[in-house]
């Protein structure tokens, strides 16, 4: 027996789809540290929407929210070099959210730059005598920035329920003229 659904109940079906839609997303931060062959060290993080990029999927620069880099020790440029999210070139981040695969950062701060070489490996150098293979080495990924789930005001919720009394009383109506 089929049964029949009104336009009314696909609606409010869709409708309560498209605001619950969001519920599930998180936005993710992986943080990482960096060695280097003349005696650097670094960390770095960057964080994503999980909703955009799913797990086991390479994440694209342009899937970033933010991000960011520090490089000191060895020969470092006035000792510290920072790469942020808009120095970033390029990104090699496979296999979200371990990124087991692979995790690299090509990036240009203006006084040094990041090139990809191998995987987890770039070459650092300032176009002077600062040339230093980076490798990255993956780290934790964490839920970044936790925000409470928005609940609707209590002019929204008072019309939900009166929507809610009035397909009650309605359908109540209508099975007793079916009878």
């Amino acid at each position: 027996m089929m049964t029949k659904h009104s336009l009314y109940r696909l609606l409010s079906l869709l409708a309560l789809l498209l605001i619950v839609s969001d519920a599930f997303a998180l936005e993710r931060r992986h943080s990482f540290t960096l060695t280097g062959t003349g005696g650097e060290t670094g960390s770095g993080s960057f964080t994503w929407d999980d909703t955009v990029v799913t797990d086991g999927n390479p994440l694209p620069l342009g899937s970033l929210i933010s991000g960011s880099l520090t490089i000191t020790g060895g020969a470092t440029p006035g000792g510290t070099q920072t790469f942020l999210l808009a120095d970033w070139t390029n990104v090699v981040f496979n296999n979200t959210p371990n990124f087991a695969g692979d995790l690299n950062i090509a990036a240009n701060n203006g006084v040094a730059t990041l090139t990809i070489l191998i995987p987890y490996t770039a070459l650092a150098s300032d176009g002077g005598p600062w040339t230093t293979n980076v490798t990255f080495t993956p780290g934790a990924t964490t839920i970044a920035n936790p925000i409470p789930v928005p609940l609707l005001d209590r002019p929204a919720l008072i019309f939900i329920v009166l929507m809610i009394v009035l397909t009650g009383l309605w359908q109540l109506n209508r099975q007793r003229r079916l009878n």
